[in-house]
């Protein structure tokens, strides 16, 4: 009479065990809390020593758990968690559940052109992966699922000196357009027709000792400008804030300063906001790859964590957390 390998008879007690157990809950319990024989040997610990059953208890928690949220009859079996009444996909087909595991958006995404960043950290990931990062649904040390950020992260943190220079050049704008202003405002006060003034509005505001810039004169500039403005002034709309060249007060007297149009002062200050402009176009010339790419990367992460949510209302996670099912092996058992 032959004698049962200690292995097979260990095998059979437990999967025999197992089938006296009518819900996937008990037989979870069992496998993670049970214990055999007077020893009260945990089961856990003679799954990790005899790890060839292991293939046979995954079928048969897999089995078990469609069975507790599957309907007989049915057609195909839909991972979807009956006992979550909060989800909005319990439709979700196992064809749409294989396509969340298989997002070529979120694998190998490009990010060679941030070698620009010259960031030690982010050169070494770039050299590593060749240039590429993924965003994929994996499993952590725990056998949680998730997304694995850290990359992301790195790149991220190395990105934030980038935007807060970008953010003190764009603020070197706000401050330049505002000088700007106060130049321009006061100009045009000083300009100004005093309409409660007729002979101002009629024929302008130049002296009348003034042979060239008399009252008709300076009242035809006036006139003059609203030409000029209307038919070349549509370059202007193309323009930044501030850097406009065509406008009405090229051609108007300053009684103040004695000169037409606008100061040494005003052209100078714009001179230094078109700088300021220049500055900031440059630095993103110089980095706009690299903060594009940063913008795929947050819509792969936001497309990663929608599908995790999504994966979340199944009770695939809960085959995946529980370790009876590898996550290589989902797009099989969806087919």
């Amino acid at each position: 009479m032959s004698t049962k390998h200690p292995e097979i008879q260990l095998q059979e007690h437990i999967l025999n065990t197992l089938s006296s157990f009518d819900t996937y809950e008990e037989k979870h319990n069992y496998l993670t809390n049970g214990t055999i024989g007077s020893k009260k040997i945990p089961v856990a610990d003679l799954l990790t020593s005899y790890s060839s059953i292991q293939d046979k208890i995954n079928v048969n928690m897999i089995t078990s758990l469609q069975e507790d949220v599957g309907t007989s009859g049915q057609d195909m079996f839909s991972w979807s968690d009956p006992t979550d009444t909060q989800t909005t996909d319990r439709d979700l087909s196992n064809k749409e559940l294989a396509a969340l595991w298989d997002e070529d958006e979120l694998e190998n995404i490009d990010i060679s052109a941030l070698s620009i960043l010259d960031n030690p950290e982010v050169n070494k990931l770039l050299e590593e992966n060749e240039g590429k990062t993924s965003l994929m649904l994996n499993t952590n040390e725990s056998g949680e699922l998730g997304v694995d950020k850290s990359q992301y992260q790195m790149i991220s943190d190395a990105l934030i000196p980038l935007a807060d220079e970008k953010s003190i050049l764009k603020a070197d704008i706000e401050e330049k357009l505002s000088q700007l202003t106060k130049i321009k405002s006061k100009e045009e006060e000083e300009m100004s027709i005093n309409w409660w003034n007729p002979a101002e509005w009629i024929l302008g505001n130049a002296p009348l000792s003034n042979p060239a810039m008399g009252p008709v004169g300076s009242y035809a500039g006036h006139i003059g400008g609203l030409f000029t403005q209307l038919f070349t002034g549509w370059s202007d709309a193309f323009k930044e804030p501030g850097m406009e060249k065509i406008d009405n007060e090229l051609f108007r007297w300053n009684p103040e300063q004695g000169h037409m149009g606008w100061s040494d002062d005003y052209k100078q200050a714009q001179d230094i906001l078109g700088n300021a402009y220049s500055a900031l176009e440059n630095f993103e010339e110089k980095y706009e790859a690299a903060f594009e790419q940063k913008a795929v990367l947050d819509a792969a992460i936001n497309k990663a964590d929608s599908n995790l949510g999504k994966i979340s209302e199944t009770i695939l996670d809960d085959l995946i957390e529980d370790g009876y099912l590898n996550i290589d092996d989902v797009q099989e058992i969806l087919k």
